[in-house]
Protein backbone atom coordinates (compact mmCIF):
# COMPACT_ATOMS: atom_id res chain seq x y z
CA UNK A 1 0.00 0.00 0.00
CA UNK A 2 1.61 3.24 -1.15
CA UNK A 3 1.39 6.07 1.37
CA UNK A 4 1.62 8.70 -1.38
CA UNK A 5 2.97 12.05 -0.10
CA UNK A 6 2.41 11.34 3.59
CA UNK A 7 5.47 12.07 5.70
CA UNK A 8 4.80 11.06 9.30
CA UNK A 9 4.01 7.77 11.00
CA UNK A 10 0.52 9.03 11.90
CA UNK A 11 -0.37 10.21 8.38
CA UNK A 12 1.12 7.12 6.71
CA UNK A 13 -0.84 4.89 9.07
CA UNK A 14 -4.02 6.89 8.45
CA UNK A 15 -3.59 6.81 4.64
CA UNK A 16 -3.19 3.02 4.57
CA UNK A 17 -5.09 1.73 7.62
CA UNK A 18 -8.46 1.06 5.97
CA UNK A 19 -6.96 -1.11 3.24
CA UNK A 20 -4.63 -2.89 5.67
CA UNK A 21 -7.45 -3.66 8.12
CA UNK A 22 -10.57 -4.17 6.03
CA UNK A 23 -9.92 -4.84 2.38
CA UNK A 24 -6.96 -7.13 1.91
CA UNK A 25 -7.21 -10.78 2.92
CA UNK A 26 -3.54 -10.77 3.93
CA UNK A 27 -0.90 -8.40 5.29
CA UNK A 28 0.43 -5.66 3.00
CA UNK A 29 3.74 -3.92 2.70
CA UNK A 30 3.68 -0.21 3.38
CA UNK A 31 5.15 1.76 0.48
CA UNK A 32 6.93 5.01 1.22
CA UNK A 33 7.85 7.48 -1.49
CA UNK A 34 11.58 8.17 -1.51
CA UNK A 35 11.26 11.75 -2.76
CA UNK A 36 14.15 13.33 -0.91
CA UNK A 37 15.40 16.86 -1.44
CA UNK A 38 14.38 20.47 -1.24
CA UNK A 39 11.16 19.94 -3.17
CA UNK A 40 10.68 16.36 -1.97
CA UNK A 41 8.52 14.92 0.77
CA UNK A 42 11.59 14.73 3.02
CA UNK A 43 14.20 17.48 2.81
CA UNK A 44 17.06 15.23 3.93
CA UNK A 45 18.01 11.57 3.70
CA UNK A 46 18.23 11.50 7.52
CA UNK A 47 14.63 12.73 7.86
CA UNK A 48 13.45 10.02 5.46
CA UNK A 49 15.38 7.23 7.19
CA UNK A 50 14.21 8.36 10.63
CA UNK A 51 10.54 8.27 9.61
CA UNK A 52 11.03 4.96 7.80
CA UNK A 53 12.43 3.49 11.03
CA UNK A 54 9.40 4.70 12.99
CA UNK A 55 7.01 3.22 10.42
CA UNK A 56 8.89 -0.10 10.41
CA UNK A 57 8.83 -0.27 14.21
CA UNK A 58 5.09 0.43 14.29
CA UNK A 59 4.18 -1.92 11.43
CA UNK A 60 6.26 -4.80 12.71
CA UNK A 61 7.67 -7.67 10.64
CA UNK A 62 4.28 -8.72 9.20
CA UNK A 63 3.82 -5.40 7.38
CA UNK A 64 7.31 -4.33 6.42
CA UNK A 65 8.14 -1.09 4.61
CA UNK A 66 8.93 -0.95 0.90
CA UNK A 67 10.13 1.99 -1.22
CA UNK A 68 8.59 3.35 -4.39
CA UNK A 69 12.03 3.74 -6.02
CA UNK A 70 15.10 1.95 -4.77
CA UNK A 71 17.13 3.64 -7.51
CA UNK A 72 16.27 7.11 -6.15
CA UNK A 73 16.93 6.04 -2.56
CA UNK A 74 20.26 4.41 -3.50
CA UNK A 75 21.32 7.59 -5.30
CA UNK A 76 20.89 9.64 -2.13
CA UNK A 77 22.58 7.00 0.06
CA UNK A 78 25.59 6.67 -2.26
CA UNK A 79 25.99 10.13 -3.74
CA UNK A 80 24.01 12.54 -1.60
CA UNK A 81 22.46 15.53 -3.30
CA UNK A 82 22.05 15.51 -7.05
CA UNK A 83 24.76 17.27 -9.02
CA UNK A 84 23.78 20.16 -11.24
CA UNK A 85 25.78 19.97 -14.45
CA UNK A 86 25.66 22.50 -17.25
CA UNK A 87 27.78 20.65 -19.79
CA UNK A 88 30.25 23.56 -19.69
CA UNK A 89 32.40 22.31 -16.85
CA UNK A 90 30.45 24.30 -14.26
CA UNK A 91 29.10 22.08 -11.50
CA UNK A 92 27.17 22.69 -8.34
CA UNK A 93 25.33 20.61 -5.76
CA UNK A 94 22.33 21.12 -3.53
CA UNK A 95 23.14 20.74 0.17
CA UNK A 96 20.21 19.14 2.00
CA UNK A 97 21.98 18.72 5.35
CA UNK A 98 20.39 21.89 6.73
CA UNK A 99 16.75 21.70 5.61
CA UNK A 100 15.95 25.08 7.16
CA UNK A 101 18.79 26.70 5.23
CA UNK A 102 19.34 24.89 1.92
CA UNK A 103 22.24 26.05 -0.23
CA UNK A 104 23.66 25.53 -3.68
CA UNK A 105 27.39 24.83 -3.50
CA UNK A 106 29.17 26.13 -6.59
CA UNK A 107 32.73 25.37 -7.64
CA UNK A 108 33.93 28.80 -8.80
CA UNK A 109 37.02 29.70 -10.83
CA UNK A 110 39.10 32.84 -10.46
CA UNK A 111 38.56 35.66 -12.95
CA UNK A 112 34.89 34.79 -13.48
CA UNK A 113 31.63 36.37 -12.42
CA UNK A 114 28.82 33.98 -11.43
CA UNK A 115 25.16 34.98 -11.56
CA UNK A 116 22.59 32.77 -9.84
CA UNK A 117 18.95 33.22 -10.84
CA UNK A 118 15.77 31.58 -9.57
CA UNK A 119 12.64 31.04 -11.65
CA UNK A 120 9.49 28.97 -11.27
CA UNK A 121 9.21 28.90 -15.08
CA UNK A 122 11.60 26.49 -16.82
CA UNK A 123 10.94 28.18 -20.15
CA UNK A 124 12.23 31.58 -18.91
CA UNK A 125 15.13 30.99 -16.49
CA UNK A 126 17.09 34.06 -17.67
CA UNK A 127 14.13 36.20 -16.68
CA UNK A 128 14.29 34.78 -13.17
CA UNK A 129 15.13 36.83 -10.11
CA UNK A 130 18.86 37.25 -9.45
CA UNK A 131 19.61 35.71 -6.05
CA UNK A 132 23.40 36.01 -6.04
CA UNK A 133 26.30 37.65 -7.84
CA UNK A 134 29.56 35.92 -6.98
CA UNK A 135 33.24 36.49 -7.63
CA UNK A 136 36.06 34.69 -5.90
CA UNK A 137 38.75 36.78 -4.25
CA UNK A 138 41.17 33.87 -4.41
CA UNK A 139 43.49 33.15 -7.30
CA UNK A 140 42.57 29.45 -6.94
CA UNK A 141 39.26 27.63 -7.54
CA UNK A 142 37.02 27.49 -4.48
CA UNK A 143 33.58 26.37 -3.33
CA UNK A 144 31.00 29.03 -2.49
CA UNK A 145 27.64 28.41 -0.81
CA UNK A 146 24.59 30.33 -2.00
CA UNK A 147 21.63 30.22 0.41
CA UNK A 148 18.42 29.54 -1.50
CA UNK A 149 14.78 30.02 -0.66
CA UNK A 150 12.09 27.60 -1.73
CA UNK A 151 8.88 29.08 -3.06
CA UNK A 152 6.03 27.01 -4.42
CA UNK A 153 6.31 23.37 -5.34
CA UNK A 154 9.07 23.73 -7.94
CA UNK A 155 11.97 25.95 -8.81
CA UNK A 156 14.77 26.25 -11.30
CA UNK A 157 18.15 27.83 -10.72
CA UNK A 158 20.25 29.19 -13.54
CA UNK A 159 23.96 29.61 -12.87
CA UNK A 160 25.77 31.75 -15.42
CA UNK A 161 29.56 31.94 -15.57
CA UNK A 162 31.01 35.03 -17.25
CA UNK A 163 34.75 35.32 -17.90
CA UNK A 164 36.30 38.66 -16.89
Amino acid sequence: MLSFAENTLATIDHATSYERSNVLPTKARLGMKSHIGITGIWTTLTAFQTEMGLVEDAAGPAESVDLDSYARWRHFVEKGAPVISTGTGLTATFDFVRPNRPVIVINVLPNHLYLVRFSQDLQKPKQGREVARLRTTSDKPERIEVPIEMKGDRGFWLIERIKD
